[in-house]
């Protein structure tokens, strides 16, 4: 007397379920990923708006300035301009790294390279 239950698996069927408990780790993975990104861009946010001292940056103004004449359209640039992009450069960069990062941790590795970085411009 069978009841049609089997009692093992063909190796169809384990590919499957590997394949299935790998897109729920790596949609996880994006979860977390994004909820990181979103606490980044938050803390970011309240930065910016509680900062009131423009005069220390991070990034050189003169070297911000020389690229953004390096287009023949611009002729003048405020002042205030080379410290809105040093500011909004800080922020870019932050956000590549974690998301570069975070493609490096999924693949098991400690070093950082230009790959997990392509992948991280992917990153919404």
């Amino acid at each position: 007397m069978t009841y049609g239950v089997t009692l093992f698996r063909t190796p169809d069927q384990m590919l499957s379920q590997n394949e299935l408990a790998y897109q729920h780790i790596h949609q996880q993975q994006e979860q977390l990923l994004q909820k990181q990104l979103q606490t980044c861009r938050a803390n970011q946010y309240q930065e910016i708006e509680k900062d009131t001292d423009f005069k220390n940056y991070d990034l050189p103004l003169a070297r911000i300035k020389k690229i953004m004449k390096a287009d023949e359209d611009v002729r003048m640039i405020s002042a205030e301009a080379p410290v809105i992009f040093s500011r909004a450069y800080e922020m870019f960069i932050l956000e590549l790294t974690l998301s570069s990062w975070n493609h490096t941790e999924e693949n098991k590795r400690i070093t950082l390279g230009k790959n997990d970085i392509a992948a991280g411009c992917s990153y919404q």
